[in-house]
């Protein structure tokens, strides 16, 4: 029994000690794994290489590090400049990513604070000798927290028989690309004349057949090409996704050459073409898609669809300062510019397309500042926004919240001809909603058509809108709104108030198409007419039809002017100060029932109503609910105008909200 005991006793002994044995080896081994990390290090050659407890091998050479890498490793890379320049299959750059890893700088040495690229920068500068960096195919690579500089893709190819540069920066090749708190400055993608036969994309950075994640990160001072075609000054995607956030693109260049050329560029700031994606709250200034040349489209942003369906969104971004062409080319030439601040386009139709291409476009809560289509002696269309389309289906548009302001169409002061100094809509279909457009100006010589919108075909509804002090410098437009190639507009609760226009044109004019005006407020504009229907062109058969409900016609030698062929027909107005309320040819067709004469008595700002106005309550019965600040109308007694006036806020029914 005694020995049973003992075997008893000496086998828990043993096992306890293989316990305490198992858990001291466990807690080595945890210890051992925290110490032995997976992330790879890199310092600048002659710093103190380690050991580092955060990292598991430290390296002088970002490259070295990639290719010791195995796809998801993190590489950490120490404040400094790192200029080794390596060629991988027939490339040059910084680093070859032929793995899904995720570069990030802004360490110090011994990697053990919080990275902080601002206050420890690091660079990666080729030196002109070849790109930053090139992300190969299939690949999904993260980079965080870097300097992106002197990238030169001259003659590294991109696309396939293309001989120019794609990504002067970074280039990604059907891969995925997701960046943040970086900066790309001072990168070309292509610097060789090449006769006007080619050209580079995407200065700073180029995605082909791949998706693009940009997050609060500086694009700046990068050019597509010296010469020729250059698209995408800081950015260009082809047949691509991208989601652009928070980000600042500032001072980039489609083409920039270095004497009078006939060159051509899109998009000084960002290009995508056949492509699907997002710019939110971006600043996007500065920027120029052609400095001299013979065409530029779009200063800031540049947008083209060919085949299939594309779909572009943009939210909170601020547009100003871009320019499509800053200085003519080839002096004598006749040269063209479209889309100051931003150019979308569907081209001519493709000869068999899958399926029909269209664009769902929502542009919401923008502003557009002081954009520029030329400073040239060019004819230049749409000094905010270019918008056009050659297929059948219209481009399918939601333009809301958005402020217009102090955009040129032309901005040449001896003989630069402009169209559409706010925005140009061809094409399209969809509403405009809450929308501001203020001391826009089609051109400062020259022919001068649209200060504020031009409409070119398309069938579009805008609601609330607000037109105010449009082309007051420069040449007085034929119009603030002009409507054209038989475009269908219905324009409700628009203000249009204080506009210049030329003395034999008006603030709305309706050259070919049908405008129906609800509850408009139309008051102080210069020029002969209020509202113009007619052609200066009599060798063109063209006919307007204009339609006005419940109109407030405010200050106006003559109020309405129809030419022969184009058609009024008016159902409630009221007239103020207007010493002709209409005037028309013989063979016009005009007819206006329920006009009066009354005083509306606006408030300061011009167009809302005060309490004892004659415009109050005076109106024809309506289906319209709501007024230009969304607050309720009367169905029976709605007021002349786009105001009502409440004397106390209302909890209204929600048929009139």
């Amino acid at each position: 029994m005694w020995s049973s005991f003992v075997k008893l006793l000496v086998s828990v002994i043993i096992g306890f000690t293989v316990l305490i044995t198992m858990m001291f080896a466990l807690q080595q081994t945890q210890q051992i794994g925290h110490a032995g990390s997976d992330t790879l290090c890199v310092v600048p050659a002659g710093a103190a290489t380690g050991p580092f407890a955060p990292c598991h091998l430290v390296f002088t050479s970002v490259q070295d590090a990639v290719d010791t890498a195995v796809s998801g490793q993190q590489i950490w890379i120490a404040t400094g400049v790192y200029t080794d320049v390596h060629t991988r299959n027939f490339v040059s750059q910084v680093i070859y990513l032929d793995k899904s890893v995720t570069l990030q700088g802004g360490f110090t040495i011994p990697f053990e604070d919080t990275p902080d690229p601002e206050s420890n920068p690091t660079t990666l500068d080729a030196e002109g000798n070849g790109r930053v960096l090139y992300v190969a195919e299939g690949q999904d690579v993260t980079v965080i927290g870097l300097n992106l500089i002197n990238g030169d893709a001259t003659n590294l190819g991109g696309k396939e028989n293309a001989p120019n540069g794609w990504g002067g920066g970074v280039f990604a090749l059907s891969a995925t690309l997701s960046i943040s708190q970086v900066t790309v400055t001072d990168n070309i993608a292509d610097g060789q004349d090449r006769d006007g036969t080619d050209g580079g994309f995407g200065g700073g950075i180029a995605v082909r057949n791949g998706t693009l994640y940009l997050y609060d990160s500086t694009i700046r001072d990068n050019l597509a090409a010296q010469y020729d075609l250059g698209i995408g000054g800081g950015i260009a995607l082809e047949n691509s996704d991208f989601h652009i956030e928070n980000n600042v693109i500032v001072s980039n260049t489609a083409v920039m050459t270095d004497s009078y050329q006939s060159a051509y560029g899109f998009g000084g700031g960002v290009s995508a073409s056949k492509s699907n994606g997002s710019l939110i709250n971006n600043q996007i200034g500065w920027n120029t898609a052609v400095q001299f040349g013979l065409g530029g489209n779009g200063g800031g942003f540049y947008f083209e669809n060919e085949t299939y369906t594309h779909t572009i969104t943009m939210l909170n971004n601020n547009i100003f300062n871009n320019t499509a062409l800053q200085n003519l080319g080839v002096i004598g030439s006749s040269g063209y510019a479209n889309g100051g601040g931003v150019f979308i386009y569907n081209p001519y139709d493709h000869p068999n397309p899958p399926v029909q291409p269209t664009i769902t476009v929502t542009i919401h809560s923008n502003v557009f500042r002081d954009n520029t289509g030329s400073f040239a002696e060019a004819f230049s269309i749409g000094g905010g926004i270019f918008m056009a389309n050659h297929h059948e289906n219209f481009i399918k548009l939601s333009f809301q919240d958005n402020l217009l302001e102090s955009n040129f169409a032309n901005r040449n002061p001896e003989d630069g001809d402009g169209l559409g100094g706010g925005a140009v809509f061809g094409a399209a279909e969809g509403v405009l909603e809450n929308n501001v457009y203020i001391s826009n100006t089609a051109a400062i010589s020259g022919d001068s058509i649209g200060s504020a919108l031009f409409f070119a075909s398309g069938n579009l509804h805008s609601v609330n809108e607000v037109i105010k002090g449009n082309n007051w410098q420069g040449t007085a437009p034929k119009g603030t709104i002009v409507v054209d190639e038989r475009a269908t507009v219905i324009m409700t609760n628009t203000v249009l108030i204080d506009n210049n226009n030329a003395e034999d044109s008006a603030a709305i004019w309706a050259f070919n198409g049908d405008l129906h005006l609800v509850h408009p407020t139309i008051a102080r504009n210069a020029g002969s007419f209020a509202i113009y229907a007619g052609s200066p062109y009599t060798s063109i058969p063209v006919s307007s039809t204009v339609a006005i409900t419940n109109g407030l016609l405010v200050s106006q030698a003559i109020g309405i002017r129809i030419e022969d062929n184009h058609s009024l027909f008016v159902n409630g107005i009221m007239w103020h100060e207007v010493d002709t309320a209409v005037s028309q040819t013989p063979l016009a067709d005009v007819t206006v029932q329920n006009a009066v004469v009354g005083n509306p008595l606006f408030a300061p700002d011009g167009y809302h109503l005060k309490a004892n106005s004659e415009a109050r309550f005076a109106g024809m019965p309506t289906t319209l609910g709501f007024d230009v600040d969304g607050e309720g109308r009367l169905f029976n007694h709605p007021s002349f105008g786009a105001d009502e006036y409440w004397e106390q806020h209302l909890y209204l029914p929600i048929v009139f909200k």
